[in-house]
């Protein structure tokens, strides 16, 4: 048997497409839970509740600014995985640092 209930605030799932690198980061509105876990569940285009693709990488607690680097990273990763260069792997590396200074001041 499933019970539900409702995500506090600042509740996220980090999506990344592992073809393309593309990332996603979705508000979560509740959980599910049953004897096999909790489940995190978020709207579908249709605004039905559902679970995350099967790309999920990470559930988190924290502010847009966080979600917003914490995904930058996730995708930094997957272009790291691609990389063949030491110029790619340079540039990759720059701007994980960028992204690691962005601050609620930057904005």
């Amino acid at each position: 048997m499933s019970w539900y209930e409702g995500a506090e605030p600042g509740w996220l799932t980090i999506e990344v497409n592992p073809n393309t690198g593309k990332t996603s980061v979705e508000k979560v509105w509740h959980f599910e839970m049953n004897e096999e876990g909790i489940t995190p569940l978020v709207k579908n285009a249709d605004g039905a509740m559902v679970e995350s693709t099967p790309n999920l990488v990470d559930v988190i607690r924290a502010t847009p600014l966080e979600a917003a680097k914490i995904a930058a990273m996730y995708k930094l990763k997957a272009m790291a995985d691609r990389a063949t260069t030491q110029q790619q792997m340079d540039s990759i590396s720059e701007a994980s640092k960028f992204v690691m200074a962005w601050s609620a001041s930057d904005r």
